[in-house]
C-alpha cells in the first residue's frame, strides 16, 4: 500500500490464525496510523498493553450473544423504516442512502435511542468527512484537502458528543443503555472514563459499525 508492504490472510484457517494470535505476536499497534489522529494515541490498539486490555474490558460485555442477539430488533425496526420511505419505483444512490441506515442501525443498538434521534444529516455529513482520515498511505501531518476535513470533522463531532454527555451526566436513563453505562463505567480500582474518552468510544463504535457495512451492502 503505497510504501508500506501488506499480507492478506485469506481462508477460515488463516482466519483462526490471526484471531488465536497473542497480543505479543500479533497486534494493532502502529498498523493504522491514521487511527491516533481519529480517536487517540491511548486508545484501544494504538495504546500500552495495559490501558488496551482495561478499555476492551469496557466493549467485550457488548459483543457477548445474548446482547448481540437483542440487536436484532433494532435492524428490523430501522430497515423497515427505511423500507417504508422508498416509492414502487426508481433509482437512488445505494451509498448516500445505505450509510445513514447503518449508522442509525449502529447508533441505536450501541448508544440509544435518544442518541439515534439526534442524528440529523448535518451529523451524517460529518462523520463521512471524519471518515476520509482512514488513510494507511499518507502520514497524517500531511496536508491534503480530505485529512484536513477529517481533523475539522472531528473537532465538531465532540463538540456535539460533549452535550449528549453533559445531558446523560446531569439526567441518568434508566433502565441504562450503553452510552449510560459509558456515563457511569467505572474501572476495578474505581476510575470513571473522562467525557473525552466516552466520545472516543462513541465515535470508534459508530465508525466501526457503520464504514464496513455500508461498505460491503452496498456493494452486495
Amino acid at each position: 500500500l503505497g510504501p508500506k508492504d501488506a499480507v492478506f490472510l485469506i481462508g477460515p484457517d488463516y482466519n483462526k490464525f490471526f484471531f488465536e494470535q497473542t497480543y505479543k505476536l500479533l497486534t494493532q499497534y502502529g498498523s493504522m496510523p491514521f487511527f491516533e489522529s481519529m480517536f487517540d494515541k491511548n486508545f484501544l490498539g494504538q495504546a500500552p498493553f495495559e490501558t488496551y486490555i482495561k478499555q476492551r474490558g469496557v466493549l467485550l460485555p457488548k459483543f457477548k450473544a445474548k446482547q448481540v442477539g437483542d440487536y436484532v430488533d433494532v435492524i428490523v425496526k430501522e430497515g423497515n423504516i427505511f423500507l417504508d420511505k422508498l416509492q414502487d419505483s426508481g433509482e437512488f444512490d445505494l451509498l448516500s442512502l445505505i450509510g445513514p441506515l447503518v449508522m442509525n442501525v449502529a447508533a441505536n443498538a450501541f448508544l440509544g435511542h435518544d442518541f439515534r434521534g439526534s442524528l440529523v444529516d448535518e451529523f451524517f455529513e460529518e462523520f463521512r468527512h471524519f471518515s476520509e482520515g482512514m488513510d494507511n498511505v499518507l502520514p497524517q501531518w500531511f496536508p491534503a484537502p480530505h485529512l484536513i476535513r477529517s481533523k475539522l470533522a472531528k473537532r465538531k463531532l465532540h463538540k456535539h458528543l460533549a452535550g449528549i454527555i453533559a445531558k446523560r451526566q446531569a439526567c441518568p436513563v434508566e433502565p441504562p443503555d450503553f452510552l449510560q453505562e459509558l456515563v457511569d463505567y467505572r474501572y476495578k480500582d474505581g476510575e470513571k472514563l473522562s467525557s473525552r474518552l466516552i466520545a472516543v468510544f462513541v465515535l470508534f463504535l459508530v465508525w466501526g459499525g457503520h464504514e464496513t457495512t455500508a461498505g460491503h451492502f452496498s456493494w452486495a
